[in-house]
């Protein structure tokens, strides 16, 4: 693909995580954000069943709770770690009492740097609180110089904070205008180019699942969309809520191949692998002494235990009993460490950690990015080391 695809849906609580997977490998999409996740989504998600079949096809998964709001929402981002060679993300307050959105910055690599905010506007049935909420995230979209906000809007008219119902797509670069699209500006992609927007599916029906069985995608036997509650609504205003997606240009371009002996810095015996591989390297960067890692897994746990609100990804086990065990898991087992638990080393120590695949050298970065504690981490296969 000459292009990068990214993708909105706001599922509603009526997709799982199976589905999700299957439709993000099938229709081959490059990024995709996921508003409204189901119970089940998170369940499926914690339950890591799928973490193989992702492994193998080079799919990354993680997500973000939304702050500001009496309800805070989580919001799934999935990525080809193939086609987006470095992901960074954070939370961005759009609004006061409303919620935040989810700030993405990534890197093709062809080269190409794209900023992107996906959000949920308050639903205000085209009311102030809407209007409100549309004009801050337009504001800041071109403060921050962002190419492209996607996502749930709740819009109600022909421009940016109108009460009546119409379709419509905006550029950063011109007035709030429509489209010839025929579904309303629910599920909106507004970018600095116009170009871009013209790959944009305005046009899908209610809710129209993808066919991911002609590829012979199979996540699990359990595979099922579940019905959308608003298929058979009889209010024709009612929004719809299937996938909406945008290309952007890719660039693609060979890579350069590393040649040579492998430096004694980047050794994957450095480590030992044991499963404590992750916590052996900060604990060999902090204490300087790689078997220190039990001190380090008890501070993650006990971090974890008084910052629970900030970390989406463990956020919906809803009782003390699922945060317990899962601290205590932490705590006293051999347990490989993901993206959370980087993220949470990096809070925790206050470190900008740089992840960095020791095959490609491409990379996500985690962390403070203006503290000088720096920590690079290589990662092969399942081990991470120094």
């Amino acid at each position: 693909m000459n292009n990068i695809r990214i993708v909105s849906w706001n599922t509603r609580g009526n997709v799982e995580l199976n589905a999700i997977i299957a439709y993000f490998d099938a229709e081959d999409w490059d990024l995709i954000f996921v508003l409204e996740p189901s119970v089940l989504m998170l369940k499926e998600y914690q339950s890591g069943i799928y973490a193989k079949f992702m492994k193998e096809n080079g799919i990354r998964l993680g997500h973000i709770t939304t702050t500001g709001s009496k309800k805070p929402e989580k919001i799934f981002y999935i990525y080809n770690e193939k086609r987006i060679t470095n992901i960074r993300f954070s939370s961005k307050d759009i609004l006061v009492g409303a919620n935040s959105a989810l700030m993405l910055e990534i890197k093709t690599p062809g080269g190409k740097f794209y900023k992107i905010l996906s959000c949920h506007a308050i639903w205000g049935n085209g009311k102030e609180d809407s209007a409100d909420y549309q004009n801050s995230i337009l504001k800041i979209g071109k403060q921050e110089s962002v190419d492209l906000i996607i996502g749930d809007l709740n819009t109600g008219g022909n421009a940016l904070g109108s009460r009546t119902r119409s379709n419509g797509s905006y550029s950063l670069l011109q007035n709030p205008g429509t489209s010839r699209a025929s579904n309303p500006l629910d599920k909106i992609f507004i970018s600095k180019e116009n170009d871009s927007l013209r790959h944009g599916k305005y046009d899908l029906k209610d809710f129209e699942p993808i066919d991911i069985k002609r590829r012979n995608v199979i996540v699990s036997n359990t595979t099922r969309v579940l019905r959308d509650k608003t298929k058979n609504s009889s209010d024709k205003n009612q929004p719809d809520h299937c996938p909406i997606y945008v290309d952007l240009p890719y660039v693609q371009v060979s890579k350069k191949k590393v040649s040579g002996k492998r430096n004694s810095s980047c050794d994957p015996n450095s480590i030992r692998k044991d499963g404590n591989c992750l916590y052996r390297c900060v604990a060999q960067h902090i204490y300087g002494d790689q078997n220190l890692y039990l001190r380090v897994r008890t501070e993650l746990a006990n971090y974890f235990r008084n910052h629970y609100g900030q970390y989406g990804m463990i956020d919906f086990l809803q009782n003390r009993n699922d945060r317990n065990l899962y601290v205590i898991n932490l705590e006293t087992t051999n347990s490989w460490g993901g993206e959370l638990e980087i993220l949470g080393l990096a809070n925790c120590y206050n470190l900008k950690i740089r992840l960095i695949s020791s095959e490609t050298f491409d990379g996500a970065e985690y962390g403070n990015p203006n503290t000088n504690n720096n920590l690079i981490i290589y990662h092969q296969d399942y081990h991470y080391f120094l």
